[in-house]
């Protein structure tokens, strides 16, 4: 009786710890109140109402929060499924988010007529570039061009944009469109509609993680709750603010 109340306590106390960034609105962020996002809901959805399973939701810079699952502190988070990102986590197969990439330039700036002639990435060599600290899908598409700033938030990518910094931010458009509504440049940066790439987002866990075993399940589970209808309007009641 006593070994099975301990083994029940230690259970217990077995929480998922999913990280997140802190500035990736509206899939994950804290501002003045807690944390919140596409991604928190959905995952409450698959992984409390559904599988049961206790998680805790913190957000971070998103380098650090990397660095977290990286050394043991945290054991996944919700992103692209990069070759480093694969040396120290399973990823799981079925999207969490499916996003796109575009092209973001200052209004007005004459590159715009330039750029309508883009065809792939390598069209891009010799233009001035800027992203933020930890944004895996710009080192690794854009290791040949000239990146000139390196924000430490994301929203700050935008002011520099609107600042001359540098003359092309690529972003995912629900991001994009959240955070020039919020700073007031929705006027003053323009969205070119050519998709440089597509990405999915899933869940990664640690590969020494107590919870590793469960991806197969949390796809399978995701797909289910898709299919029903449940996680459409947690995608809605984001991407109408």
């Amino acid at each position: 009786m006593l070994y099975l109340l301990i083994t029940n306590n230690l259970v217990a106390q077995e929480t998922l710890k999913i990280v997140y960034f802190y500035n990736f609105a509206p899939f994950s962020w804290k501002e003045d109140q807690p944390l919140q996002g596409i991604m928190i809901d959905i995952l409450n959805e698959v992984l409390v109402k559904e599988m049961k399973i206790p998680v805790s939701h913190k957000a971070y810079p998103w380098k650090r929060a990397q660095e977290l699952v990286k050394t043991n502190e945290a054991d996944g988070f919700v992103t692209v499924a990069t070759p480093d990102r694969r040396t120290y986590t399973i990823v799981g197969s079925e999207p969490v988010v499916s996003v796109k990439w575009l092209m973001y330039v200052k209004a007005n700036d004459p590159i715009i007529e330039q750029l309508k002639t883009v065809t792939s990435i390598n069209d891009l060599k010799g233009y001035r570039f800027g992203s933020y600290l930890g944004n895996g899908w710009a080192k690794r598409n854009l290791s040949g061009m000239k990146i000139n700033y390196w924000a430490d938030k994301l929203d700050n990518t935008f002011k520099m944009l609107v600042n001359d910094r540098f003359s092309i931010y690529v972003s995912m458009p629900q991001v994009a469109h959240y955070y020039l509504k919020k700073l007031g440049l929705t006027d003053k940066i323009t969205e070119l509609p050519y998709v440089l790439d597509a990405d999915s987002m899933v869940l990664c866990i640690r590969k020494n993680s107590p919870y590793i075993h469960i991806l197969p399940k949390f796809d399978a589970t995701l797909k289910k709750l898709r299919k029903s209808g449940r996680i459409q309007p947690i995608l809605e009641k984001y991407l109408n603010l």
